[in-house]
Formats: C-alpha cells, sequence, structure tokens
C-alpha cells in the first residue's frame, strides 16, 4: 500500500465524530456551506446533509398526513430509512423536529418576503405585501402549518431553537427597515420606537396568523385583510392626518 493511501485510511480512520449535541448545530453550519460553496463538502458532510433532506421530507409528510400526535419517531425513522438513534442526532424529539421543518422551509419563503416587502409611502401595504409570501405558503399547507405553529417553541435551547431564533430576528430586521422608512418619510411619529414598534407588528402577526390559519379553509386574501386592519389600527391619528396633509396638493391646503 503506498505511503499516500495509508495517510488517507489514517487520517479517515482517526477522525473523531461530533457529541450527540453538536450534531443539529453541525447540520446547519453545513447547509451553510452548502449554499455557498458545495464543492468543498466532504463525503461525511454530503450523507448528513442526504440524511437531514430525508428526515425533513419524512418528517413533514407524517405531520401534514397523520398529524402531530399520531406521528412518532419511528414512523419518521421508518420513512427516512434511517435508523431510530440516528434519528436522535438530528432531533431529540417531535418538537425539535417541528423546528427543523420550520427551519428547513422557511428562509426562502422569508427572501420572498424580503423582495416583496417594499416601502412605497405606506407602511400598511409593506407589512401586508411583506408577509404575504409567508400566508401564501401557509395557505397551501394550512394542516401542517397548524401543527408546525401550535408546537413551535421559544424557550429551549436546543441548535434547532437557536436557528429558529435567528429566522425570527431576520425578519424582525426587515420590519425594523419599513419602520424605519416610514418614520423618515412622516408617515409615523419621529417618537415612536421602532425597536418597540417591530416587536408589536411583529407578534400581531403570529397572533392573527394563528387565527386566520384555524378557520376551516384559510383564504390569503382574508388573512391579509384582517392583518392589514390590525395593522392600521396601530398607526397614530395625528400622523395619519400629518400625511393626508403632506399628500394634499399645494392649492388643496390654502
Amino acid at each position: 500500500m503506498s505511503s499516500r493511501a495509508k495517510s488517507k485510511k489514517r487520517h479517515f480512520s482517526t477522525r473523531a465524530p461530533l457529541p450527540e449535541k453538536d450534531r443539529a448545530r453541525d447540520i446547519y453550519r453545513i447547509r451553510g456551506v452548502q449554499g455557498e460553496r458545495a464543492e468543498t463538502l466532504g463525503l461525511r458532510e454530503q450523507n448528513k446533509v442526504d440524511k437531514l433532506q430525508r428526515i425533513y421530507l419524512a418528517a413533514r409528510r407524517q405531520f401534514a398526513d397523520v398529524g402531530y400526535d399520531g406521528t412518532t419517531l419511528r414512523d419518521i425513522a421508518k420513512e427516512a430509512r434511517v435508523a431510530l438513534g440516528t434519528l436522535g442526532f438530528y432531533a431529540e424529539n417531535k418538537r425539535e423536529l417541528v423546528l427543523l421543518i420550520f427551519n428547513e422551509f422557511m428562509p426562502p419563503v422569508i427572501e420572498r418576503c424580503r423582495e416583496a416587502g417594499t416601502y412605497e409611502g405606506s407602511l400598511v401595504d409593506a407589512v401586508v405585501a411583506y408577509f404575504r409570501p409567508v400566508y401564501t405558503a401557509y395557505a397551501e399547507e394550512p394542516g401542517l402549518f397548524r401543527t408546525i405553529l401550535r408546537e413551535n417553541v421559544f424557550h429551549t435551547t436546543s441548535p434547532h431553537a437557536r436557528e429558529f431564533n435567528r429566522i425570527r430576528l431576520q425578519t424582525m430586521g426587515h420590519l425594523r427597515d419599513l419602520i424605519s422608512k416610514a418614520r423618515d418619510a412622516g408617515e409615523i411619529m419621529p417618537y415612536i420606537d421602532i425597536d418597540l414598534a417591530v416587536r408589536t407588528i411583529f407578534y400581531l402577526m403570529f397572533a392573527s396568523v394563528r387565527w386566520w390559519l384555524h378557520t376551516d379553509r384559510p383564504a390569503v386574501e382574508s388573512g391579509l385583510a384582517e392583518l392589514r386592519t390590525m395593522t392600521a389600527l396601530l398607526k397614530s391619528d395625528k400622523a395619519e392626518r400629518s400625511t393626508a396633509v403632506r399628500r394634499r396638493p399645494a392649492h388643496a391646503r390654502r
């Protein structure tokens, strides 16, 4: 055997596996690398990505078709063609799988939100446009997203929960940009606390979309109409009047 072959064999055999607690964190690192420079992934990492995708698809189908309560980890492992112990490396329980589904599904949706939500003189219009891709995605699979929104949690410290919070903060950052532009344009009062306004609109949507999603047939336009009305209620009457005066033609102000 050549020295080069021995070196390869020795390198492979002595590579220590990640501790179990780091496996889920590692898959998000790999996912980021996959999106930026997939050619640098080794065989071990490619296998992790493949297993993650199979687990994601199996859990998503099981929760959508069978429901959260009717689904077992064993069912998901069997459909994903992984050992039950291997599934545990990626998610310790069903709630972690719910977060995994959300984290895998939502990034492209959030990117569409960012592209759609542009400020053009109306904060309400911008907020509604921003969240339209979310409502559209949820309306296509209401059963699945009822489960996801019911079971996801903020208070865990797992890698899945941290990734969920990263996506949440990214969304709130987009909202902050919209609200800042509305304040700079004079649509809302300059003393408004932007960070508080961001949290208010985000949590308003978070509650509103759950209420809407539990209707028999959630329609995108009806959900967005309610979000529009709720968001409009947050705006100051004084700011609204000031904006209306500025928009009136000069001859109408005399």
